[in-house]
């Protein structure tokens, strides 16, 4: 790889692509937007612009023919992941694409392949586990701070409202579109970062699901599900787009989280994060804070370089999905899944 900036291309300019596109500009030094995808012009142009100028384009085809690209950033909605991510490898572009990477099991197997045919990176977007708590408690599991791991929580709540950006839920209401509802839009998050801390998918899974308050969405509002892993370790997962977290935590995001373990707890959110030993009161300290979406755009970048592997692969982003596909399975027959069974999804 040269040292020139990798030629990036957005496929998907809605709210998302436009956050991820002024994310990019943070890293200039390293990588450029040269093109915007979207089936909508006023979209695209809006991210071309945001950029300082790039090629807009409403065909994905079209673009993958025409610039000369690294890399693709997929910010598409749910069910157009699958022939994004298919198109780019056959072109031999790299991929970094927003969660969740699939929504079904024939989507993995055949994303599966064709990344592994092309030899490209790919990296699903995986936002949470840039978060400074997060990382860094990744780092205390790892060395055994905790001894042996009882329980691991893990939360998504963000109550949805209008904004400029995003005056009403648009495709989220559709739960085709979607995938589901609440829990493989905004649960997704919570369900790769728990896995995170454990490094590993767990066994089984029960859900329980709801629509609370968004009565316009076909898929539920809310979501909570029960993991068990092999070793007994238990994971609960909350998600919900009816209400927001009390203070301190609805100030510093939407991703807070606990783990307990034999000698002790670590919690956080966002670049807060509690150490509380058995038998001790709790101590703090306050990481210097990140903004996810730039450590997630310049991780990508630098894998591309290095040419090593993500902190988050293509097998996680599947995995995450295969928990969530098991969870809405639970949720639809009453009954806990087994995700090591090959029919779980």
């Amino acid at each position: 790889m040269s040292k020139t900036r990798l030629r990036i291309g957005i496929i998907g300019c809605g709210n998302i692509g436009l956050r991820h596109a002024q994310a990019w500009l943070t890293i200039s030094r390293e990588a450029e937007v040269v093109a915007a995808c979207d089936v909508r012009q006023e979209s695209a142009s809006a991210v071309a612009e945001l950029v300082g100028g790039a090629a807009v384009f409403g065909d994905v085809s079209e673009m993958l023919a025409n610039v000369d690209l690294d890399a693709v950033d997929i910010c598409l909605p749910h069910n157009l992941h699958r022939n994004a991510i298919l198109a780019a490898a056959s072109h031999g572009k790299h991929v970094l694409c927003e969660k969740p990477v699939c929504l079904t099991r024939t989507e993995a197997d055949e994303i599966t392949r064709a990344i592994a045919e092309s030899g490209v990176t790919f990296m699903p977007a995986h936002n949470a586990v840039f978060g400074p708590a997060t990382k860094r408690t990744r780092e205390l599991l790892l060395e055994g701070l905790l001894g042996p791991v009882y329980e691991i929580r893990a939360s998504y709540a963000s109550r949805w409202k209008p904004s400029k950006t995003e005056p009403d839920l648009g495709w989220r209401t559709n739960a085709a579109i979607m995938g589901g509802g609440n829990l493989i839009d905004g649960g997704v998050h919570s369900t790769y970062q728990l896995m995170y801390f454990a490094g590993r998918i767990p066994a089984k899974v029960q859900a329980v699901m709801s629509r609370h308050r968004l009565k316009e969405m076909e898929g539920e509002d809310s979501a909570q599900l029960l993991l068990q892993f092999d070793d007994g370790t238990i994971g609960h997962v909350i998600s919900t787009y009816a209400y927001d977290f009390p203070e301190p935590w609805s100030t510093r995001g939407e991703y807070p989280f606990q783990v307990i373990g034999e000698r002790g707890q670590l919690y956080g959110v966002r670049n807060l994060l509690f150490y509380r030993p058995v038998g001790f009161g709790a101590s703090s300290i306050t990481l210097p804070m990140v903004d996810d979406f730039e450590a997630e755009l310049a991780e990508f970048a630098e894998c591309i370089r290095m040419k090593r592997e993500p902190i988050q692969t293509l097998a996680d982003g599947i995995a995450a999905v295969k928990v969530i596909q098991g969870a809405y399975r639970s949720a639809r027959e009453e009954r806990v899944i087994d995700l090591s069974q090959t029919d779980s999804w």
